[in-house]
């Protein structure tokens, strides 16, 4: 496909693309004005945009043809379009980089209209060339390969670096403003919207006109979708960063042919970026064919917070790391360096300072990891990631202890149900209770209702087991056990029975639950001992011949029955205890387990350094 001129006014174009000599009519009257016909011969209109039409002239002068901007008639009121015209040609012409295309001379037409002339380029914008390698197109394939784009962007990250350290800032870096040609030549236009800002500007000698109207409430400076989120608010002050998103933006496009922002209403597109556009997430997703490092700076580059964003001149140099392929240059090396640097004194603040949701340490692992991506050599960086790895912080980061507090939580319910069946497993024991042949019925009710309130109690702490709830069921459970005193006294099968019942509640507690489930359990045994002794309730122990004669209050005890009940309660706690503290042990294997397969992971990732060693570390 042939290249078309196109215009260099592309902010508020009709979109239409570029128009070619021999489709647009020219006005041979406004050609040959009087202002530049003895040395301009005029040869056909390039294109218009919103505020200025380029036409193409040839320099009887210098005998070279030469693109010459004029603002448009209908324009000739506002002073602002005079100020940003005026603008563009001022910041154009001292931007002398060759991604810029070079201002020659500037005037006035008779009739007032501003001109200036300057190079005339020829090649394709992004905006032109994406969509076509997007569809699959093999003849834009076959020209415009990847790496020809990337390095087309390098070189336009560094013409925006360069006018950064003039104090410009473009504002409206997108696919239209940069063309690339068939003999290697970038170019990066329209400077309409440029502000400036600092000490850059005026070592230039920059006296450009104001532009009020640009910070003005609800005006939007810049093309939505490549807009940074924060200079889409009113009033906001331009800013390099705002220029590097945009840069993230376009460099998002030729990585994923699809845009960061899509198409919409202008509403839509700005909540999208300010809301973010996941683009880690979604350059994460296509790992297999984006290069790690030009997805994560690409990603930084995108993101909503401006102090995480590299500059125009960082974000050109990683893509040219890429393009040049030496995992062991000099350049690359230093790099790694200075990231291991911040990843020393961030591991240094986070062990001496306060880091409570280990975003310190967080930061320190990024570095390392960073730098092992530009020099996977770099012993340094290996050994302070494994000294973050074998050390970690003091505190449970919020993610690991939100982790760990879901998985508690899932252990407890699990161990709250079994508890729960195992009170419920006491009608079992209903057989053998009415064949002894009952004393009272209404005992019988008691002990069983006290079983399945404990039950119950669990079963509702299982549905949500929050603190309370938890503490709750737990005393409830213990305190059910009471009227077991009733069957062989306190001090026989209760004992036995709240042993039973304590492993599963005291598996997952903290220490100040283990003594409240303490203190429950030893007065359900001591307080029906103390009340038998005080008289207020029958005595199920008297002595006699310095032997103890048990007297149930619930059932008639002859020798068979007294035996096997003895035996199927004492066998039913031991299964019973078997059976949780089994449970509890199979989680905490699984835990530990997966603990170890962790570590073994980890220690895959540093050469040197074994599981064991982290282990040994850890525990230390």
């Amino acid at each position: 496909m042939a290249n078309k001129d196109v215009s260099l006014e592309t902010a508020g174009a009709s979109g239409d693309g570029p128009l070619d000599v021999e489709n647009h009519p020219f006005d041979a009257d406004t050609a040959q004005h009087a202002a530049f016909a003895p040395r301009y011969e005029g040869r056909g209109v390039l294109g218009e945009g919103g505020m200025g039409e380029v036409r193409l002239y040839f320099d009887q002068r210098m005998g070279r043809e030469v693109a010459m901007k004029v603002l448009l008639p209908r324009c000739a009121d506002s002073k602002e379009m005079h100020a940003r015209f005026e603008r563009e040609a001022l910041v154009q012409g001292r931007l002398e980089h060759p991604v810029v295309v070079p201002v020659y001379e500037k005037g006035h037409t008779s009739s007032g209209l501003p001109w200036f002339t300057m190079k005339r380029i020829r090649g394709e914008t992004l905006e032109q060339i994406l969509p076509r390698l997007a569809a699959g197109d093999p003849e834009t394939k076959r020209r415009f390969p990847q790496h020809q784009l990337l390095r087309a962007f390098a070189q336009a990250c560094r013409a925006v670096d360069f006018a950064h350290s003039r104090g410009v800032i473009h504002c409206d870096l997108k696919p239209s403003n940069m063309m690339l040609g068939d003999f290697g030549e970038v170019y990066v236009l329209d400077w309409g919207l440029a502000q400036w800002r600092g000490d850059g500007a005026r070592s230039m000698d920059l006296e450009l006109p104001p532009l009020p109207e640009l910070n003005a409430p609800g005006r939007l400076v810049g093309t939505p979708g490549y807009v940074a989120p924060e200079q889409a608010k009113e009033g906001a002050e331009a800013a390099p960063s705002g220029d590097v998103y945009s840069l993230g933006a376009i460099l998002f496009e030729i990585l994923m042919h699809e845009r960061l922002v899509e198409r919409g209403p202008l509403r839509e597109q700005l909540k999208a970026a300010r809301n973010g556009t996941r683009a880690a997430a979604r350059l994460g997703a296509r790992r297999d064919t984006i290069p790690a490092e030009l997805a994560e700076v690409c990603a930084d580059a995108a993101r909503r917070t401006v102090s995480a964003r590299p500059s125009a001149g960082a974000l050109a140099e990683t893509v040219e790391l890429y393009l040049a392929g030496d995992q062991r240059s000099e350049e690359r090396q230093h790099r790694a360096a200075e990231h291991v640097e911040r990843a020393q004194a961030a591991a240094h603040e986070a062990r001496e300072g306060d880091d409570p949701h280990g975003q310190k340490h967080r930061r320190a692992i990024h570095e390392t990891i960073r730098a092992l991506r530009l020099d996977a050599n770099n012993i340094a960086a290996a050994e302070t990631l494994a000294g973050l790895l074998i050390d970690p912080p003091h505190t449970l980061p919020y993610e690991a202890r939100t982790t760990l507090e879901e998985e508690t939580s899932r252990w407890l319910k699990d161990s709250l149900w079994s508890s729960a069946v195992a009170r419920f497993s006491w009608l079992a024991y209903l057989p053998v209770v009415m064949w002894a042949g009952l004393k009272d019925v209404r005992l019988l009710v008691l002990l069983l209702g006290s079983a399945a309130i404990g039950g119950l109690a669990q079963m509702w702490a299982h549905q949500k087991p929050t603190r309370g709830r938890v503490d709750l069921a737990a005393v409830i459970l213990m305190v059910s056990v009471a009227p077991t005193a009733m069957v062989l006294g306190p001090l026989w099968i209760t004992p036995i029975v709240a042993l039973a019942a304590m492993p599963v509640v005291v598996a997952f507690a903290d220490a100040r639950r283990r003594l409240l489930v303490l203190a429950s359990g030893a007065l359900t045994i001591a307080l029906p001992a103390v009340f038998e002794w005080r008289g207020w309730i029958p005595e199920s122990y008297t002595f006699v011949d310095g032997g103890m004669l048990v007297r149930s209050q619930l059932m008639q005890l002859d020798a068979t029955t007294t035996h096997l009940l003895v035996l199927i309660l004492s066998l039913g706690a031991l299964v019973t205890s078997l059976i949780l503290v089994g449970r509890a042990r199979d989680i905490f294997l699984r835990s530990t387990m997966r603990h170890h397969l962790e570590l073994w992971q980890l220690a895959q990732l540093i050469p040197g350094i074994r599981a064991k060693d982290i282990g040994r570390r850890k525990q230390s």
